[in-house]
């Protein structure tokens, strides 16, 4: 009886020897032991300040106030305070630094630079992209904050320009990597509406920033520009002779983009972000800012605009 036991005893032995090496050689799963992504929220209240991404030369949505030196932070972008820039985005920037309880620090990049993302953490934000589909590759959006339409623009001095039918066969300016670059292309899909591209056989002629695509038009070097009708119309304020054609290429949403190629994770910053733009909407804010800026409305539409249609993320966290 004592034989049998020991028996069963070195059997038992060898049993959990042999379960306790299969335990210790298993395959290691990263899920167990990968380092959470850092939280881009966390990241900015710890250091104190949100870098805004802005046109220098985009008013009146953003602009470097005339005057003003140049400035630098680093030797990779311009930086500016909140008292060197102006704009109807701009000051969105800074109400949401100030919910934040941060400061907003604001630099001007090259916008080919912010239209293709990869920013290399330098900048946690841009304070103007239509949403577009394709950009949903590259951005997250926040929720839209105005909504109006891109126009086409010819001098007043153009008789033989009356609708945008008129512009096939013409040369047509437009900034490089932009929405109305990708209408004029027939690549453009996005929330909002659009309508057919009246430009068949036409020649276009990409501009590092609306401003000298607006000062082309007035030279001559192109027939007509499409550009947001908030630039537009600021130009014709400015003295540009020049004039809208009577019917819309698109009308879209306009919101923050940030970049996905970030080392952090912007969700609890986009959501934080959404509240601040939802309760600037419901108290008025940002239609006063429009008013102001634009002398009309251009925020309620945008009010409207689910984001969270757009799935950004695997789960609804907006």
């Amino acid at each position: 009886m004592r034989y049998y036991g020991m028996i069963i005893g070195l059997i038992l032995m060898v049993m959990v020897c042999f379960c306790t090496l299969a335990t210790a050689i298993q395959p290691h799963n990263d899920s167990d032991t990968a380092i959470a992504q850092p939280d881009k929220l966390g990241e900015i209240l710890s250091q104190g300040t949100l870098i805004v991404a802005i046109d220098k030369e985009g008013a009146p949505l953003t602009a470097v106030k005339e005057g003003v030196a140049t400035g630098s932070s680093d030797d990779i972008v311009d930086s500016y305070t909140r008292d060197q820039v102006t704009g109807f985005c701009v000051d969105i920037a800074d109400s949401v630094a100030d919910e934040l309880g941060v400061d907003a620090v604001f630099v001007t990049p090259e916008f080919e630079d912010i239209a293709n993302g990869n920013w290399n953490d330098n900048w946690d934000l841009f304070t103007n992209f239509y949403i577009t589909r394709d950009r949903l590759s590259t951005f997250f959006f926040t929720d839209a904050i105005c909504s109006e339409p891109s126009l086409f623009y010819k001098r007043n001095d153009e008789p033989g320009i009356v609708s945008p039918g008129d512009l096939s066969g013409k040369k047509i300016g437009v900034l490089g990597h932009s929405a109305q670059f990708n209408y004029l292309n027939n690549t453009l899909n996005m929330p909002g509406i659009m309508y057919e591209n009246p430009v068949v056989s036409g020649t276009i002629i990409e501009y590092e920033t609306e401003l000298v695509a607006l000062d082309a038009l007035s030279h001559k070097a192109v027939d007509a520009i499409l550009v947001s009708e908030s630039t537009g119309d600021f130009a014709i304020g400015e003295g540009y002779q020049i004039q809208p054609l009577s019917s819309p290429a698109f009308i879209g949403y306009s919101a923050f983009a940030l970049d996905k190629a970030g080392s952090t994770n912007p969700e609890s910053l986009i959501k934080k972000m959404n509240e601040i733009i939802r309760k600037m909407h419901d108290s008025g804010e940002l239609t006063r800012l429009s008013t102001e800026y634009f002398d009309k409305d251009i925020t309620t539409e945008a009010r409207q605009f689910d984001v969270a249609s757009l799935n950004q993320f695997n789960e609804n966290v907006l």
